[in-house]
Formats: structure tokens, sequence, C-alpha cells
């Protein structure tokens, strides 16, 4: 997408406005990704990390001794991914892989809310009117 716009305001506007929609879009597209990548990372350490005990025994209290080896997993296993399909492929199947944890996350959140003790667990018998 970036490399579109830039051309077609490359045509209209002159290659200045090229190369400026160029660096922008790149910036963009960056730092989105950069944040997903992230947060997908953080995500998973956190939830391994508050979810077992005998994990956080595995690593000795420290999550950053699986944080970081991780993400470098991660970004190789993106990396060859990436490579796979067509960008508008790959787009597709992220939407759809998306549709799916929708579809899946309600049963780990029942699953959580059993796990919370006493009161602040799940209230047993659900009513519906």
């Amino acid at each position: 997408m970036p490399v579109y716009v830039a051309s077609e305001l490359g045509k209209h506007y002159g290659p200045a406005l090229f190369y400026f929609a160029l660096f922008v879009g790149a910036l963009t597209l960056f730092k989105t990704q950069s944040n997903v990548l992230e947060m997908l990372i953080r995500n998973a350490t956190d939830a391994a990390y508050t979810m077992s005990g005998r994990f956080r025994a595995y690593i000795g209290g420290d999550p950053r001794k699986f944080y970081y080896p991780f993400a470098v997993v991660l970004i190789i296993v993106i990396s060859f991914i990436i490579h796979l399909a067509l960008p508008t492929k790959l787009l597709l199947i992220a939407a759809n892989y998306g549709e799916l944890r929708a579809m899946i996350f309600p049963f780990v959140i029942i699953y959580l809310n059993r796990q919370l003790p006493g009161p602040a667990g799940f209230p047993g018998e659900v009513v519906c009117l």
C-alpha cells in the first residue's frame, strides 16, 4: 500500500513527494508492526507467567528468560512465513485467524473464570432468561 500511494503521488507531484511518501509509509508500517509484535510477545509471556506456577519455577521467576527467546523464535518464524504467499493472501489468512481467535477466546475466559477462587470465581449455575 505505501508503495502504491508513493508512486501515485510521485506521478502527480514529482519524485520528491514519492520518496517522502515512501519514507513516511515505511515508518508508519514499521511502528505499527513492531507494536503488534511486541504486544503479542508480552501478552504471551504475561499469560504464561501468570497462569502456571510450574512455568514460573522453570524460568526462576524471571520472565525475561522466556520473553527474549520467544521473541527471537517468533521473529524467525514470521520471517519464513512472510515469504510463503503474496501480501494480499497473507492478509486474508491473518484476518481469518483473527476471527478464529474470536471464536476460541470466550471458552478461554470461561476456563480462566472457573480457576478463580471463592467469591471472585465462576458463579456456578448459569441462568438464561
